[in-house]
């Protein structure tokens, strides 16, 4: 009889890892120190914040309104504004949240019935560009941590960055909208995803961050 000793090992990581891994966006390559150990800090995913070991720190968040309720894409500056769907009160520009491990996220079906979640990033110390040639190029990719399938993988080589409303210095892109591989939001509903986000600036500095998430609900246009 041979004995096999239970594999423990996340079903979701080698994915992850394998897209962390030199991401092909950063022509520069890896950069960083493959012995560097990071602290997580509270409320962080330590496995998943390991793949980002050398780069500047970068937060995954989530968008909300002035009044505490999720965007969908329809308030000022988001993807569906004013688009005929879009219903109520579309309220002032997206405020950045961080996602902490195991916050819940929803997803949104667009008009095109393309499946997303809405996610943003946030960076103290990141140039953000005098014009959009020079705006940091940004990447993320979300992957399901149950079956380690890559749930989306989105790119934007200029990304905007505005002035963050509650954090001094810092800079945000509140309203990145990821689709997902999903044809129903429903399909979603109840997975825990692992995030990963990576930007660089105009002068070559990198920041990366990562968190899980779970899809906990569906909203409406």
């Amino acid at each position: 009889m041979i004995f096999r000793p239970k594999n423990t090992f996340p079903r979701w990581l080698p994915g992850l890892l394998m897209l962390a891994l030199c991401p092909p966006l950063w022509a520069t390559g890896c950069g960083g120190d493959d012995d560097a150990t990071l602290d997580a800090g509270p409320g962080r995913d330590a496995t998943v914040d390991l793949m980002c070991s050398g780069e500047m720190p970068l937060e995954v968040g989530r968008c909300e309104r002035s009044d505490g309720s999720e965007c969908n894409g329809c308030e000022a500056g988001g993807m569906f504004e004013g688009a005929v769907g879009c219903t109520g009160d579309p309220g002032g520009p997206g405020i950045f949240v961080p996602i902490a491990s195991g916050d819940e996220v929803s997803a949104v079906l667009g008009p095109q019935g393309s499946v997303m979640i809405i996610f943003g990033l946030r960076a103290t110390g990141i140039d953000p560009g005098a014009m959009a040639a020079e705006w940091p190029r940004v990447e993320v990719r979300v992957v399901d941590r149950a079956s380690g399938v890559q749930q989306a993988q989105w790119t934007n080589l200029h990304q905007e960055f505005t002035p963050d409303a509650t954090v001094g210095g810092a800079f945000t892109a509140p309203l990145l909208f990821i689709v997902t591989m999903e044809q129903t939001p429903s399909q979603l509903i109840g997975h825990s995803l692992a995030v990963i986000g990576r930007a660089r600036d105009k002068n070559g500095a990198g920041f990366c961050g990562a968190t899980t998430a779970r899809v906990a609900r569906y909203i409406d246009m």
